[in-house]
């Protein structure tokens, strides 16, 4: 996640997973060039099971591939969190007045890395940002720039 526009008024931080979309495109477009390529060799049994693989990853893409657009509005009291993918756009809000400050998740993956993702934290309850943690240190950054505009201190990760 990177803050794209930050005023004393708004603070929009956006989420745009472009790096693993396209890889997901070159599993399809590579899956699908094997399938042809054995179907034309007459490997029907190969083809079928890379077909059906670039059809499942095909599938997948918009599930895995979302945009996330999380802007905070001091002179309109709303926090606007729009989550769009391939097939559809959804658009919560949420009192920005209720809010408390920014958080990040800390979660292992299988091979013991770091993930992170960014929450809300608010007088009722947490909200997530984004539905999948990611590595790296964006979502430290993030919350630590939400907490930054909001004036209030960062805490720590949760686990």
């Amino acid at each position: 996640m990177k803050v794209t526009m930050q005023t004393d008024d708004v603070l929009v931080v956006e989420d745009r997973p472009w790096g693993f979309g396209l890889i997901m495109i070159a599993g399809i477009v590579i899956l699908a060039w094997a399938s042809m390529d054995n179907y034309a060799s007459g490997h029907r049994p190969p083809a079928i099971v890379s077909g059906g693989f670039a059809v499942v990853l095909t599938v997948m893409l918009p599930v895995f591939i979302k945009r996330v657009m999380l802007t905070l509005n001091r002179q309109t009291d709303v926090i606007t969190l729009t989550t769009r993918s391939l097939r559809k756009q959804t658009t919560k809000t949420y009192p920005l007045s209720d809010l408390r400050h920014a958080n990040f998740s800390t979660s292992k993956n299988s091979d013991g890395d770091e993930m992170h993702a960014v929450e809300l934290i608010f007088q009722t309850g947490t909200v997530p940002v984004t539905d999948v943690a990611t590595g790296g240190d964006e979502a430290p950054l993030a919350a630590a720039a939400i907490n930054a505009w909001l004036q209030v201190d960062s805490p720590t990760a949760s686990a």
